[in-house]
């Protein structure tokens, strides 16, 4: 899935991320905890990544699956997250 990353969202059970898709569709992916996620960088290292929403949504492509853990909501299981360099605003 490729967007920007708008906000974190956190619970007690799932952390999600919430990406703006290049349609304007907002998806959230899911994971138990976010060290459970590979992060990549191209280019300079964003902020950390906190609960709640981004100062400045990165462009980022994520790796995810669904499976019957998915919470409700969800896309699906994040698996890792790419931030790429940014291309004039685009997606």
């Amino acid at each position: 899935m490729r967007g920007r990353l708008m906000g974190v969202e956190c619970t007690s059970e799932w952390t999600s991320l919430r990406i703006q898709q290049a349609s304007g569709t907002v998806a959230k992916l899911a994971t138990a905890k976010l060290s459970l996620t590979k992060l990549t960088f191209f280019g300079l290292a964003p902020a950390p990544l906190r609960c709640g929403p981004r100062e400045n949504p990165e462009s980022i492509v994520a790796v995810w699956k669904w499976d019957e853990r998915t919470p409700g909501g969800s896309e699906g299981i994040v698996l890792s997250v790419a931030f790429m360099p940014e291309q004039s605003g685009k997606f």
